[in-house]
């Protein structure tokens, strides 16, 4: 019972880390940041977030009405859609159904 909570305390922790990158861009680690932690994804998202000073900074990419839930993108945007999907499986463990995954539908995809 203590491992099962354990692995899932670890779990919980690898899925809900912003990655930090160095000068060339390659991996240099890990940081917490709860309140960033609570943004869903979306292939479509409709905030950036990004590390400055060791604060992570939300930025809005359009309008954002009041109430509307914020979205940002936990895999590069440029990946094919079978590559952002597999990435988002295997790293988060769900399935992509934002509206640019399950309809790719040119209408869909000009908005973004």
């Amino acid at each position: 019972e203590t491992l099962e909570l354990l692995v899932q305390i670890q779990l919980r922790d690898r899925v809900n880390v912003f990655s930090l990158a160095d000068a060339e861009g390659e991996e240099a680690g890990e940081m917490h940041f709860p309140a960033g932690a609570m943004m869903n994804h979306s292939c479509m998202p409709n905030v950036d977030a990004k590390l400055v000073e060791g604060r992570l900074h939300v930025y809005a990419l359009h309008d954002i009405k009041e109430g509307e839930e914020l979205y940002h993108a936990y895999v590069p945007l440029t990946l094919g859609g079978s590559r952002r999907k597999a990435m988002i499986s295997e790293g988060w463990v769900f399935d992509c159904l934002c509206l640019r995954c399950s309809k790719a539908s040119a209408a869909a995809v000009k908005r973004w």
